[in-house]
């Protein structure tokens, strides 16, 4: 895909002992879905959250819903 309609959103927290990764955005107006690459498991996209989206900036409320979708699925292990 283009940067353009995949590009890198914002940082996600580093492992213990790792290094920060960004997670991304798959945009098509009007929707825009927020994802990241597993590391636990390589060949695995996850799609956090879509937003019907009208504006042009990312807001910090979606921001951490990545996070927390993100910890509870790589870091705790609750994949659902």
């Amino acid at each position: 895909m283009s940067e353009e309609s995949f590009p890198a959103e914002g940082e996600l927290p580093a492992r213990p002992g790792g290094e920060k990764k960004s997670f991304h955005a798959y945009k098509k107006i009007p929707i825009r879905a927020y994802c990241w690459h597993s590391e636990t498991d390589p060949d695995t996209w996850y799609i956090s959250h879509f937003v019907n989206k009208t504006w042009t900036k990312r807001r910090s409320k979606d921001k951490q819903t990545v996070v927390n979708n993100w910890r509870r699925i790589e870091i705790d292990g609750e994949p659902y």
